[in-house]
């Protein structure tokens, strides 16, 4: 892939899913925010890349941007393997990947599983896909930096003036996300919007002559959950198309 990609619309190679964007303000403001991002990107000393997706689907919604700066070569040894795993499957490899070291028997108690027929096919194809092992009895997933490329997975919800109602929404892509924002044409937060911000970790960006980061987020270690390894799903298949 080249330094920046953009993936705004449904791509069935990859399961990707999006929303068509909505002409209007938001969307202009989101467009250019975009174009600042990467062109700040683009300046930065980094062998890393960036994946920019426009509203893709989750489980959740669909957040406005998310930007995904990725190492590349941490997919070179691709597993076709792992183009079939389904959300099940991520959802065990996260929950290894959080254990560090589990038995079959607590992943099923610890995930309510009925049994082996639930978790023993997941259990092959992520071992086959080459992203656990299993030693005496226990499953542990492969080291991060064979597996999960993403470096920062930095989540944008646009909202034009009445901002206070956007933080709680924001707020929601904390789960997937190291780090969540709101993007806005404000750049005079309330002391009622700020004091949101600072209660949910939650930073935003605002908007004068050029962009203003006027509240950093909160930090979150990557993967948080299976929707922080589908993003890393869906660039390493784009990666090894």
């Amino acid at each position: 892939m080249q330094k920046i990609s953009i993936l705004e619309q449904n791509d069935n190679t990859i399961g990707l899913k999006t929303r068509k964007q909505t002409k209007g303000e938001e969307l202009d403001l989101v467009r250019k925010f975009i174009e600042y991002y990467a062109n700040k990107f683009e300046t930065k000393k980094t062998e890393t890349k960036l994946a920019i997706f426009c509203e893709p689907y989750i489980e959740s919604g669909f957040p406005d941007i998310v930007f995904a700066e990725y190492q590349e070569e941490t997919y070179a040894n691709w597993n076709d393997k792992r183009e079939k795993l389904k959300t099940n499957d991520l959802k065990v490899l996260q929950h290894i990947i959080n254990s560090k070291k589990i038995t079959s028997k607590k992943i099923k108690t610890q995930l309510g599983l009925s049994g082996d027929n639930d978790l023993l096919p997941i259990l092959e194809n992520l071992y086959d896909a080459g992203l656990i092992v299993r030693k005496n009895g226990f499953y542990e997933p492969k080291s991060l930096d064979l597996i999960y490329g993403i470096k920062k997975l930095e989540v944008f919800e646009a909202k034009i003036n009445n901002i206070a109602t956007v933080v709680e929404q924001a707020n929601v892509n904390s789960w997937f996300a190291s780090k969540t924002f709101i993007l806005s044409n404000v750049n005079h937060p309330t002391e009622k919007t700020i004091q949101k911000l600072e209660k949910t970790g939650v930073g935003m960006y605002g908007l004068d002559q050029d962009f203003i980061k006027l509240k950093d987020a909160k930090r979150h270690s990557l993967p948080t959950c299976y929707i922080s390894l589908l993003f890393n799903e869906w660039i390493g298949k784009k990666v090894n198309m």
